[in-house]
């Protein structure tokens, strides 16, 4: 995916610490979260 700068900036996701989150971190997770929801919803309402 999106492989450059932000990757070095955000390191292994503990570099800046625990509560120093970047927002790529917090987006991608909030996707993933999302992306899993919408999947699990579109079988149960079909």
């Amino acid at each position: 995916m999106f492989t450059g700068n932000r990757a070095t900036h955000a390191g292994g996701g503990s570099g800046g610490g625990a509560g120093a989150l970047s927002l790529w971190e917090v987006a991608l997770m909030l996707f993933g979260v999302a992306a899993i929801l919408v999947i699990r919803r579109r079988p149960a309402n079909a």
